[in-house]
């Protein structure tokens, strides 16, 4: 991204995680662990990867929201 020059603002980025970093004690780990190696400072987008599992990740988080 900072070789192409456009700036952060104007980019789109989406990562994905697995299954088993979705437990909140574990959930802040994997962000900054894919943060530095992206290299950047946050996302705009992160979602759960499918594993062949089935997690409500509403329940795992404590929130509601629709997939």
């Amino acid at each position: 991204m900072r070789q192409s020059g456009i700036p952060r603002a104007d980019i789109f980025v989406t990562s994905k995680f697995w299954p088993q970093f979705a437990a909140p004690e574990r959930v802040g780990v994997c962000l900054d662990r894919v943060l530095a190696g992206i290299g950047i400072e946050d996302v705009d987008l992160w979602v759960p990867r499918g594993g062949g599992r089935t997690i409500d990740y509403g329940l795992v988080w404590g929130v509601e929201f629709f997939v």
